[in-house]
């Protein structure tokens, strides 16, 4: 990421003034940017809340309103029933979801506040769930959205399952908890990591529980092999690809909670494998491996 974007969305951060509000002051979130399901991946944020009605993060031209039910718009995401999308002043585009929108006329100006609509909700839930999407349509990148909405609160760590290395020829996937002993030789490591998250209310499920991290970083004997934040995608030649990685995304992050980290050279003898992982909120978790690279 160039460092005039980070500093851009880095102000919007510490300066309340340019801070988007979330559609609701009760938010808890739930699936983060580039979470996983089955094939598809999250390109924004699900959040949940109690309160029945939903309103505009920021000042805003209504772009598209859309009653539950109806098709949905080309090239946004599917399965967001009603939805409202804005367009900022900062060339920022939001897209809330799953609400019934209040009518509107054409020409429509959105007030930072002004309610969107009512939340749908489920039968038998008392919350609802949403999606909150952000498009940079100067830089044509879809952005994480807690870069620009205020910052929820979060203070646990985020959990490491486990931290494998595949083996580039043929072989035994070898967990590095339970073996440090590999081949010397080219090895792919995958970690599987998650940040818990503790929601609360009578839509909470126990799979629920785990959201995506924010950030990962991997050492090897000192040198630095991979190093990703989820800023942003891109859209490479009909894939999507993580801003500043030269990597689909379907390969950085394969299935949910687990990422690619690519491939390293294990080298005769000792070697020093660190991994820390981050949330969006700085909560940090760091493992150590001492890999023993041996000959067959």
């Amino acid at each position: 990421m160039s460092f005039v974007f980070r500093f851009v969305f880095m102000v919007a951060l510490i300066v309340p003034a340019f801070a988007y509000d979330w559609p609701t002051p009760d938010v808890q979130l739930v699936r983060t940017f580039g979470q996983r399901s089955g094939s598809q991946v999250l390109p924004g944020v699900e959040v949940q809340t109690q309160s029945p009605t939903l309103t505009a993060p920021d000042k805003g031209d209504a772009l598209f309103v859309v009653r539950p039910g109806f098709s949905s718009v080309q090239n946004l995401p599917s399965g967001l029933g009603g939805f409202v999308a804005i367009a900022h002043e900062d060339n920022l585009r939001t897209v809330i979801s799953h609400v019934d929108p209040a009518p509107v006329r054409g020409g429509k100006v959105y007030q930072k506040g002004e309610p969107l609509g009512v939340a749908e909700v489920l039968p038998g839930n008392a919350e609802s769930r949403h999606r909150v999407f952000v498009f940079d349509q100067q830089l044509d990148e879809i952005v994480n959205p807690l870069l620009v909405f205020p910052p929820l609160a979060d203070k646990r760590d985020p959990l490491v399952f486990d931290v494998v290395a595949v083996p580039e020829a043929a072989g035994s996937t070898v967990s590095l908890f339970g073996k440090a002993q590999v081949l010397v030789g080219y090895w792919s490591i995958h970690i599987q990591v998650a940040d818990p998250a503790p929601l609360t209310g009578s839509n909470t499920r126990p799979a629920d529980g785990q959201r995506g991290v924010y950030s990962v970083e991997a050492y090897l004997n000192g040198s630095e092999v991979f190093s990703t934040n989820l800023d942003s995608f891109q859209d490479k030649a009909g894939r999507w690809q993580i801003k500043g990685t030269s990597r689909p995304l379907n390969d950085v992050l394969p299935t949910d909670q687990v990422w690619n980290l690519g491939k390293v050279f294990i080298n005769l003898g000792t070697n020093i494998l660190e991994i820390t992982v981050k949330d969006f909120q700085g909560n940090q978790a760091g493992r150590t491996f001492r890999v023993i690279g041996v000959h067959a």
